[in-house]
């Protein structure tokens, strides 16, 4: 149920994220400036277990999203059997009041 609860926030965090722009990655070849990369190298990382953490959030949201997707198809094949007793119950009702002979 706090799934369900959650799932606008989730969904806007999506939306969010989606619609940043990714940073380009530069490929260097030269032994120096490759150096300095290095130095970047926990900043780059630590901005790469963050992208892991907000994936969970995102594994989550498609989570409830197919759960709720669920909910509704099996609520519509349930309307579905109920209107189909319900047609053989009318049409039942319709034969016996046709047959009784009282309402002539």
């Amino acid at each position: 149920m706090r799934l369900i609860q959650s799932y606008p926030e989730l969904v806007r965090a999506v939306e969010r994220v989606a619609s940043r722009s990714m940073p380009q990655v530069v490929v260097v070849d030269d032994h120096e400036a490759a150096s300095s990369n290095l130095a970047d190298f926990p900043r780059e990382t630590k901005k790469r277990t963050d992208a892991l953490g907000r994936e969970k959030k995102f594994e989550e949201a498609l989570a409830v999203k197919d759960r709720m997707l669920w909910e509704v198809v099996q609520g519509h094949k349930r309307l579905e059997e109920n209107l189909k007793d319900e047609k053989v119950t009318m049409r039942t009702t319709q034969q016996k009041e046709e047959g009784c002979g009282c309402c002539d």
